[in-house]
């Protein structure tokens, strides 16, 4: 992909024109056109930055290959992430794991999350108060992490 800046921003600029007189059509004050302005200033920054730094893939694969891939993405994307979002309240089966997920901790593993998510000790701070090192409360806290990775939707191999 390739960005051309200065052909880019003066489209931008054309139609941050456009949207100028419209948003004066509908009354809007010149600090809040300035306001839109710099918002979608910040996004075309943004996708400035994106399309500079993304690369496409120029991978050859035989039919074979492509199948291989393409049965493991779809398989990974019905398993992992893909949720049931035609039922309005599937929310709440997500809460449900997640309760699952906690109550399955240990009474010093919920102590741990506690004093690292709720009251911000630091993991050298929750070392000094377990007698241990720091690398141990951060192995702890990735084993914890791991054992909600499923109640999410991810894989606890990830």
């Amino acid at each position: 992909m390739s960005w051309n800046n200065g052909k880019e921003r003066k489209l931008f600029e054309k139609r941050q024109a456009v949207l100028a007189e419209q948003y004066r059509a509908v009354g809007m004050t010149e600090e809040q056109i300035q306001k839109m302005y710099k918002f979608d200033l910040a996004v075309f920054r943004s996708e400035r930055v994106f399309y500079t730094h993304t690369q496409a893939l120029e991978i050859n694969f035989d039919d074979e290959d492509v199948c291989e891939v393409s049965n493991y993405l779809l398989e990974y994307h019905q398993t992992s992430f893909l949720r049931d979002y035609s039922n309005r309240y599937w929310w709440v089966n997500e809460l449900e794991k997640l309760y699952q997920a906690a109550m399955s901790l240990s009474d010093e593993e919920k102590e741990l999350v506690t004093l690292y998510v709720f009251d911000g000790y630091t993991q050298q701070e929750i070392a000094d108060k377990f007698h241990c090192s720091q690398m141990a409360i951060s192995k702890r806290l990735r084993k914890i992490k791991k054992a909600f990775l499923p109640a999410k939707g991810g894989n606890a191999n990830d």
